[in-house]
């Protein structure tokens, strides 16, 4: 099966009765890999379904396909819990299967990925990760492998102007020498770029961000949950015309 991220899908399992008994089939377990930060995935079927002996029966479970779960092969598994006649309850082992899960557009929108460097390079990693499953690339300079350019000129400034979408990652780490973000978030307010501004709790906000750029405070720190929120939150965005 292949599927796009957001999308709602539906998993079947057929199953045979090779017993002399009918067998109630209590509860079908799908439980699919997510991404490291995350628990796994799992949903369940919703009734009971009775299975004459000797019968095939066809079970289908829907499912969404949610940001956390891990991208491309998405390797599932199945666990059947059932009822004989006697009422003795008996758990079968897992069964294993897998799903293509792609980007639920073609990744053709960039997104500019302001952060302090190298502090915040591993978060601004993992905010390029959740990106690309709704369609953007995240930008982040250092990780720009062309030798010999400019940083500002032909790196930082030519990507600005490029993106779809400007976010800021403001951090303690940010916020302890901000300089470079400033001048970024300068250059994109003047280019009237959309900028987001993911601020942690707690940490003071400079002058520069005026009322007129776009907060996404999150409760703590900018964990992989926030992540997923604010890119939750940007395809709902995009879906109605933003960033375009």
């Amino acid at each position: 099966m292949n599927i796009a991220y957001t999308e709602d899908g539906i998993i079947s399992v057929e199953l045979k009765n090779n017993s002399t008994k009918t067998i109630t089939i209590k509860t079908l377990e799908i439980e699919f890999e997510t991404e490291p930060y995350f628990k796994p995935y799992s949903v369940k079927s919703t009734n009971p379904v009775k299975i004459k002996s000797k019968n095939i029966k066809k079970i289908e479970v829907s499912f969404s396909t949610k940001l956390i779960l891990k991208h491309s092969t998405n390797v599932y598994k199945i666990k059947i819990t059932l009822e004989n006649q006697t009422h003795s309850k008996i758990i079968l082992g897992a069964i294993s299967n897998s799903l293509i899960i792609h980007s639920c557009r073609p990744v053709t929108n960039l997104a500019f990925i302001s952060h302090k460097d190298p502090e915040d390079t591993e978060l601004g990693n993992k905010v390029n990760v959740y990106l690309q499953k709704i369609g953007f690339k995240g930008y982040l300079a250092e990780s720009d492998s062309r030798p010999g350019l400019n940083f500002w000129k032909e790196k930082i400034l030519p990507k600005i102007d490029e993106s779809n979408v400007v976010i800021i990652l403001w951090t303690e780490n940010a916020s302890q020498n901000p300089k470079n973000i400033l001048r970024e978030v300068n250059y994109a307010k003047k280019k009237k770029k959309r900028i987001i501004l993911v601020i942690e709790k707690d940490v003071k906000i400079p002058k520069e961000f005026s009322k007129h750029i776009q907060y996404h405070a999150v409760s703590s720190i900018i964990n992989e949950k926030e992540i997923v929120k604010l890119v939750v939150d940007m395809d709902k965005t995009y879906r109605e015309g933003g960033y375009i």
